[in-house]
C-alpha cells in the first residue's frame, strides 16, 4: 500500500539570499521581498509551510525565524558564509513540526556534513534549534549538498560528495529521523587538488532520476543516474572539459535539459541536452552575464530558472537576477534575460536558496481571481499520472468542491483565501500538492455622473479611498485628479488582482452667448420670421433659450429663429429679447432687437351705382381713407385691376364680385377692404295691375325680378316715362298704348288698353199728360249714352218699354201724376265707373169734358 504522505509544493515559495534579498512566489509571479535579516555571500536555504508561509531561513551558520530574528539556539551552525551550498532544510517525514538543517563547510572544511534539528513548536511557534545540533555525518566534504525524495514519496535522500575521493554519500531521512549510515557510491571522476576545486554546486533533477555535479577549476561537469529507492549513483556522463570554472547547475522542470553557469574567462550560461549514453553533448550558449562573477542557478515554483551574479574583484552585489524564461525549450528560445528580475533594494551574490528538488517536480498553479470569475487550475507534473483528485477548499460548493480532471476549473462561492490541494496518483507514488488561491472582492469605484463646468474652472474627480492602486487615463496614480479640459476621464482601481473601472465625461462650457440679430420692421398685425433677419440671431453655450417681449406671440419661443406674430394693437417700436440660459453652472446672456411695427393705413370705398348693376354698366369706385395712403390698387374680382383713388369699371358678365381695394402707405403697409358688387343680366317682365284701365285711372306697373330699382326705365306710350321697379301711371285718353320696360339692356313690351269711361245724358225734362206714354226719343233733348256696357232706366211707377234702351217709352202708371224723377245709368266696361244722369217727367192730369151751367154765363 502506498504511503499517503506527499510533498507539498509551496515549501519553496519564499526565498531569502544574497544581500538582504528575497522573493515571494505565492501569487505565481515573484514579488521582491525587502524584509530579510540575512546577508550571505554564497549558499543558503529557506523553508515554508504547505501554504507558502515562511517558517525560517539560514546561511548554514545562523537560523532566522519568520519574524526575521535569530532563533535563540540558532547560531553556531557549521556551514560557512562562502560555501556554495552551505545548507539545505529537510522536514522530518511524518512530523510537521521537526525540520533538519544540513550544512557543509567552505572548501575542504574538516567539519564535514552535519545536521541540526529545529522544533517549530518552540518559541511560540517560531521554532528553535534543539539539543540535536551540529551532528557530524561525514567528511571532508566539498561545498555541495542536495536532496530529493525517496521513491516511496515519504522519505528524503540527502547527498554530498567527499573531497579527495570519488565517493557520493547518500543519507536517508525517515520518520525515525536521520539514518547516519550512508549509502556510499564510488563513481565518476576523482575530486582532489587545491581547495578551490571544491567550489560549485550539485543538483538532483526534480524527478530524482538524475544527478549533476560541477567541480570548479577541475573543468569537471558530470551527469549521473540516481536510484531514488536505493540511493545509488551510477552511469556517469562527462561533458566536454572546456566548460571550465563552472559554478551553478540546474535541471529544466521536465528533466530534459541541464543548465550550467560559468565564469572562467567569461561569465556565461549554457544549455545541455541529456544524452542516453556518453559522451555528453556540447552545450549551447544561451546568454552572457554582464557581471564579472556568475553564481548559483535555481529552479523556482513559477517554472523559471533564476541565475545569481555579482560584480568586481571585491564583489558588489547586483540588484538583479538573471532569468531563463522557458527552461523546457531547447536552444535560444529558452530566452535568458540577464537583468530579468529586480530585487528592489536587495542584492544578488553567488548563492540562491537550496531546496529538496522534489519540491519542484510537480507544480500546480492557479491565478488569483476576482469574485464571479472561475479559477483555472494547471498541474505541471513531470512523472506519469494515473489519476488525480482535487480538493478546492470550498465545502460550500458541495459536490463541486472536488474534481478528477487534470486541469479543472472551479467557481468559488465567496471571496477570501482558499487552501486547495491535489493528490497525484502514479504507479509508485502519491503526491499531495498544496497551494492557495485568493478570490478578491471586486472593487467598485464611482466617479459620479457626467459633469459640466464653466470654462476657467476645474473639478476634482475622486475614485474613493481604500484601493490598492489607482491608474487614471493620464497615467496619474493618485486617488483624485483635477480636470479642466473636456473629454472622458477614467480610472482603474485595484484591490488585490481585481480591478474596477469607471468613467465620467467632463463637459467644459462657456458662459451663454445670445445675439438677437438686426433690428427689423413689419406692418401692423403682421409677423416677423427671424430666419429673414439681415443679421441672424445666434446663441451658443446654452442650456435653453427663450424669446420674450411684445404683446404678440412666438410660434416657438424656445427656437433661436422663431416667428413673431404681432398683436393687432401693436404699433411702434417693440423690444424683443433673446435669452440664452447658461448650462449650469455657467451664466446667462440676453440681447435685444427692436421690431418696429408700422401702422397700417385705413381705407374704404363707395360704388356708384351703389346697388345692383347691369353688365357693361359703368360703375364709379371712389376710395377714401387715411392721408398716408400712397398707392391705391383695385381688384374687381373679374380678372381686372386698376390703380388710383377713384376709378370706373364695368363688368362683362353677371355675377357677384368681391371688389378689393388695397391701400398702401409709405411704409409698404396695407389695408384691404372688400365690398361685393352684384352684376346681373336679367330676364325681365312686368305686370299691369289694371288691364284694361280706364281713363284717369291709376294703373300700377310691377317689374319682375329681385333686382335694384334705379335702373328700371318705363315708357308708357303716351309720351310719359318713369323709373323704378314698381310704378304707377294715369292715362288721360283712351286708346291702346305700347308700354316699354328697359332694364340692364333688356326690353320688354306690352300693349295696354285704356278705355273711355261711359257718358250718359237722360235728356231734357219733359211733360206729359196723364195716361199718355212718353217716348224719351221725342224729348227736346233726347237721352244719350256712350262707352257703356249697358244702360238702364230707373224711376216712376209705370213701366218702360225696355229699361235697357237708351230711348225707351215710358207708360205712366194709372194715377201717376206730378213730377217723376228718372235715372238713366250707363254701366261701364270694367274697370271704368258707371255714369248716371237724371231727368224729370211731369205728368199732368188731363182735362175732362164736363161742364156746368152757371147761370148768367153764356
Amino acid at each position: 500500500m502506498l504511503n499517503q504522505f506527499g510533498f507539498a509544493q509551496n515549501n519553496a515559495n519564499i526565498w531569502y539570499f544574497g544581500d538582504y534579498a528575497g522573493m515571494d512566489f505565492n501569487s505565481g509571479a515573484p514579488i521582491a521581498l525587502t524584509n530579510s535579516a540575512m546577508s550571505q555571500h554564497e549558499g543558503c536555504a529557506t523553508i515554508s509551510d504547505n501554504f507558502g508561509n515562511l517558517l525560517f531561513y539560514t546561511n548554514g551558520m545562523t537560523i532566522w525565524n519568520a519574524s526575521h530574528t535569530i532563533m535563540p539556539n540558532g547560531s553556531g551552525l557549521m556551514g560557512h558564509v562562502s560555501s556554495a551550498q552551505s545548507g539545505i532544510i529537510v522536514p522530518k517525514p511524518g512530523d510537521p513540526d521537526i525540520y533538519y538543517v544540513f550544512t557543509v563547510p567552505s572548501e575542504i572544511g574538516a567539519t564535514g556534513l552535519r545536521y541540526s534539528e529545529v522544533d517549530m513548536t518552540l518559541q511560540g511557534g517560531l521554532g528553535d534549534v534543539t539539543a540535536v545540533k551540529n551532528i557530524f555525518l561525514t567528511g571532508p566534504t566539498e561545498e555541495k549538498v542536495t536532496a530529493v525524495r525517496h521513491t516511496n514519496n515519504y522519505d528524503v535522500w540527502v547527498i554530498t560528495h567527499l573531497w579527495d575521493s570519488d565517493e557520493f554519500h547518500a543519507y536517508l531521512i525517515t520518520a525515525s529521523g536521520v539514518n547516519t549510515t550512508s549509502v556510499v557510491t564510488s563513481v565518476g571522476s576523482y575530486h582532489s587538488g587545491v581547495q578551490g576545486y571544491t567550489h560549485s554546486c550539485m543538483k538532483f533533477s526534480p524527478d530524482g532520476a538524475k544527478l549533476a555535479i560541477v567541480t570548479r577549476h577541475q573543468n569537471s561537469f558530470e551527469l549521473f543516474d540516481f536510484d531514488a529507492s536505493t540511493g545509488i549513483v551510477s552511469n556517469p556522463i562527462t561533458y566536454p572539459s572546456f566548460y571550465n570554472s563552472g559554478y551553478g547547475i540546474e535541471f529544466s522542470p521536465d528533466g530534459s535539459l541541464i543548465y550550467m553557469s560559468k565564469y572562467g574567462g567569461a561569465t556565461e550560461v549554457y544549455q545541455f541536452s541529456i544524452p542516453s549514453s556518453p559522451p555528453g553533448s556540447a552545450g549551447t550558449l544561451i546568454g552572457t552575464v554582464n557581471n564579472t562573477h556568475v553564481g548559483s542557478m535555481q529552479l523556482a515554483p513559477d517554472g523559471k530558472i533564476y541565475v545569481a551574479s555579482l560584480e568586481g574583484s571585491t564583489p558588489v552585489s547586483d540588484p538583479y537576477l538573471g532569468v531563463i524564461e522557458f527552461p523546457n525549450t531547447v536552444g535560444l528560445g529558452c530566452n535568458y534575460i540577464d537583468d530579468g528580475f529586480f530585487l528592489d533594494g536587495g542584492g544578488s551574490r553567488y548563492g540562491l536558496p537550496t531546496f529538496i528538488q522534489s519540491y519542484l517536480f510537480g507544480q500546480v498553479t492557479a491565478d488569483d481571481v476576482c469574485d464571479g470569475d472561475s479559477v483555472y487550475f494547471f498541474l505541471n507534473y513531470s512523472g506519469v499520472i494515473d489519476s488525480v483528485r482535487w480538493d478546492f477548499g470550498d465545502p460550500a460548493s458541495g459536490g463541486e468542491n472536488t474534481s478528477a480532471l487534470i486541469d479543472p476549473t472551479h467557481l468559488y462561492t465567496s471571496t477570501g483565501v482558499f487552501n486547495y490541494n491535489v493528490i497525484v496518483y502514479s504507479a509508485i507514488t502519491v503526491d499531495t500538492i498544496y497551494n492557495s488561491v485568493q478570490v478578491f472582492v471586486n472593487p467598485i469605484t464611482d466617479l459620479g455622473n457626467d459633469t459640466t463646468i464653466c470654462s476657467g474652472n476645474s473639478v476634482t474627480f475622486d475614485a474613493g479611498p481604500g484601493f490598492d492602486s489607482y491608474l487614471w487615463h493620464t497615467g496619474a496614480t493618485s486617488q483624485t485628479i483635477t480636470a479642466n479640459t473636456q473629454g472622458w476621464y477614467w480610472v482603474e482601481v485595484s484591490s488585490g488582482i481585481c480591478t474596477g473601472i469607471d468613467s465620467v465625461y467632463l463637459t467644459v462650457v462657456f458662459n451663454a452667448v445670445a445675439e438677437a440679430g438686426s433690428n427689423e420692421s413689419i406692418c401692423q398685425g403682421s409677423f416677423w420670421d427671424f430666419n429673414n433677419s439681415s443679421i441672424l440671431p445666434i446663441a451658443a453655450s446654452y442650456d435653453s433659450i427663450r424669446w420674450t417681449g411684445g404683446l404678440g406671440s412666438f410660434d416657438d419661443p424656445t427656437q433661436i429663429r422663431p416667428t413673431y406674430y404681432s398683436d393687432a394693437s401693436e404699433v411702434g417700436p417693440v423690444v424683443l429679447t433673446l435669452n440664452a440660459y447658461g448650462i449650469p453652472p455657467c451664466g446667462n446672456s440676453s440681447d435685444d432687437m427692436t421690431l418696429t411695427i408700422n401702422a397700417n393705413p385705413s381705407c374704404d370705398f363707395t360704388m356708384t351705382p351703389s346697388d345692383t348693376v347691369c353688365i357693361d354698366e359703368q360703375v364709379l369706385f371712389e376710395g377714401s381713407g387715411s392721408p398716408d395712403i400712397m398707392v391705391w390698387i383695385w381688384n374687381f374680382g373679374d380678372g381686372n385691376n386698376a390703380t388710383g383713388q377713384n376709378v370706373t369699371h364695368s363688368f362683362a358678365n353677371p355675377g357677384v364680385y368681391d371688389v378689393r381695394l388695397v391701400a398702401t402707405n409709405a411704409n409698404i403697409c396695407t389695408d384691404t377692404i372688400i365690398h361685393q358688387k352684384i352684376v346681373i343680366n336679367p330676364i325681365i317682365d312686368f305686370t299691369i295691375t289694371l288691364e284694361p284701365s280706364c281713363e284717369n285711372d291709376t294703373v300700377f306697373f310691377s317689374a319682375s325680378g329681385n333686382y335694384g330699382f334705379s335702373s328700371w326705365e318705363w315708357d308708357f306710350g303716351d309720351g310719359n316715362t318713369a323709373f323704378g321697379k314698381n310704378i304707377w301711371h294715369i292715362y288721360n285718353s283712351s286708346g291702346f298704348y305700347t308700354i316699354t320696360l328697359n332694364y340692364c339692356g333688356q326690353t320688354v313690351v306690352h300693349t295696354h288698353e285704356v278705355l273711355e269711361p261711359p257718358s250718359v245724358n237722360a235728356g231734357s225734362d219733359e211733360t206729359v199728360c196723364e195716361h199718355y206714354p212718353f217716348d224719351f226719343g221725342t224729348a227736346a233733348v233726347p237721352a244719350t249714352a256712350l262707352n257703356y256696357d249697358s244702360v238702364r232706366w230707373f224711376g216712376g211707377l209705370g213701366s218702360f218699354s225696355n229699361p235697357n234702351d237708351v230711348l225707351p217709352i215710358y207708360t205712366p202708371a194709372l194715377g201717376e201724376l206730378g213730377v217723376i224723377d228718372f235715372m238713366l245709368v250707363a254701366y261701364a266696361i270694367l274697370p271704368c265707373s258707371n255714369d248716371t244722369s237724371y231727368v224729370q217727367l211731369t205728368i199732368f192730369d188731363g182735362p175732362e169734358a164736363d161742364f156746368t151751367i152757371t147761370p148768367g154765363d153764356s
